[in-house]
């Protein structure tokens, strides 16, 4: 629950409160733009990124109510949706729950967070590119898929039957091997 709440916090609630505290002022003004950053894990759920997943899907579906709510005054909410980029996401930021190396995932998790480090990564400079494409464009769009692998999400999700889709993922992560 921890691990949840600390996502929840940062992916989900810290881009609650900034636009909580610029929608006045974009509201006076009757115009604005506010950019979420989302992730392809709001597009498709990733095993042992559960938390992680679970705060960008809430915030994809938070944005897209906001958008509506928010157009006919003139303020435009987009989501900036990136694959795998190199980032301190990989190293430094992620992680696998502690207590699951106490558990009986132990070697799952370990296996998983050595993928993650060896995992291939774009340049992040496209996802710098797509900030400054919606800061400059007039009228925005919703949802702005950066990098290989959101594409590869978002085809999978249209192509890919479910169950054919989860048994590729658990063994390409190696989650079928206890």
């Amino acid at each position: 629950l921890d691990e949840l709440r600390s996502q929840f916090e940062t992916n989900f609630f810290g881009q609650v409160s900034v636009t909580q505290a610029v929608l006045p002022v974009m509201r006076g003004q009757r115009s604005g733009k506010i950019l979420m950053m989302s992730s392809a894990s709001g597009i498709r759920a990733i095993p042992m990124l559960g938390a992680y997943g679970a705060s960008k899907w809430a915030l994809e579906g938070w944005s897209e109510a906001l958008r509506m709510e928010c157009l006919p005054l003139g303020i435009h909410v987009s989501l900036i949706e990136p694959g795998s980029h190199d980032s301190d996401i990989w190293t430094r930021s992620s992680r696998v729950a502690a207590a699951t190396f106490k558990s009986p995932n132990a070697g799952r998790a370990k296996r998983f967070q050595e993928l993650i480090k060896s995992h291939a990564k774009e340049d992040p400079a496209a996802v710098a590119a797509t900030v400054v494409k919606i800061a400059l464009d007039p009228e925005p769009g919703l949802r702005y898929p950066v990098g290989k692998m959101i594409w590869a999400a978002k085809w999978i999700t249209v192509l890919v039957p479910w169950k054919r889709y989860e048994r590729i993922l658990i063994k390409r992560l190696g989650l079928d091997q206890v």
